[in-house]
């Protein structure tokens, strides 16, 4: 199977699971108003016990929805170490269509929309700088950056096997839109690491949901490798990641293409961001090891 296929199986497997992930959602609103419904239906002598019944009733909905994610984010991160194997193996064959060569001189990071075949718009992310340090010390280093590079907002899953290898978080980002509406976006990440004689292999995956807001209703796909190779003398970190976005909303809103593109630029921003955090971390503590023996 070639490395491109695999990629866009595992961007349609996201995608099917993500299409069940929006009727559950769907239903559980449905299921919210009638209940809502019921409350409205009981006696005006009961009124202020129903508003508050409603108010509480809304704020359980939305707790015991986060409830109801903890099983989603199960069934995320164990479907996705399933295949890892199979990313892994299709990793020198992404590079290569990438032209991510570990022996050119050129570095630096670059970001593209694309169309695919189907003329869906999809991004691509690839990623590439060169450290004065042994290749064994690095990838010491990077499977350490790995295991500790989370921020207080993130919410670390260990439920998951083999912790020793694989790595999965939650978190949050949020902003307020130019159009004078907040949003926000829950992110599902997990990475697996694979030590061969001459490299470290890093594969991930992460799922993004738009949660209640203007972002409401769609979801992005992501599926990346990062590679570390090199010598006694340098190492060379390089990363690939294909973002697929996906919107699931129904509803005709005027500025729904506005936010798509919107939602879409701020995961790329998201994830963009936390390679280039997890690449200057990986220098830092490089550096701080480096001092401590001299």
């Amino acid at each position: 199977m070639s490395g491109w296929r695999m990629v866009m199986l595992c961007h349609l497997e996201t995608r099917l699971a993500s299409e069940a992930r929006h009727r559950q959602l769907r239903s559980a609103i449905a299921a919210q108003t009638t209940l809502i419904r019921a409350y409205q239906s009981l006696t005006y002598d009961k009124l202020v016990n129903v508003e508050s019944l409603e108010r509480g009733g809304s704020r359980n909905y939305y707790h015991c929805d986060r409830l109801r994610l903890e099983s989603f984010d199960s069934e995320f991160y164990r479907t996705s170490a399933r295949t890892f194997n199979a990313v892994y193996f299709q990793t020198d064959t992404v590079f290569d269509a990438a032209g991510l060569d570990a022996t050119d001189e050129h570095c630096g990071a670059l970001t593209q929309e694309q169309r695919d075949e189907s003329d869906n718009s999809y991004f691509q992310h690839t990623y590439k700088r060169k450290f004065p340090f042994d290749f064994a010390h690095a990838c010491g280093m990077l499977k350490r950056t790995l295991s500790v590079h989370l921020r207080e907002d993130q919410q670390l899953y260990d439920g998951i096997e083999d912790p020793g290898s694989i790595v999965a978080i939650k978190f949050r980002v949020s902003t307020r839109l130019k159009i004078g509406k907040d949003a926000s976006v829950l992110l599902r990440v997990i990475n697996r690491q694979y030590r061969e004689d001459d490299r470290m292999v890093v594969v991930w995956r992460t799922f993004a949901e738009g949660e209640e807001g203007a972002f409401a209703g769609m979801h992005a796909d992501e599926l990346g490798w990062c590679v570390v190779s090199g010598d006694e003398r340098s190492s060379v970190l390089r990363l690939y990641a294909c973002y697929m976005p996906m919107n699931f909303m129904n509803e005709v809103v005027s500025d729904g293409a506005v936010l798509a593109k919107r939602f879409a630029d701020m995961v790329v921003e998201a994830s963009t961001s936390n390679c280039d955090e997890i690449a200057g971390s990986l220098e830092k503590f490089l550096l701080n090891d480096q001092k401590s023996h001299d």
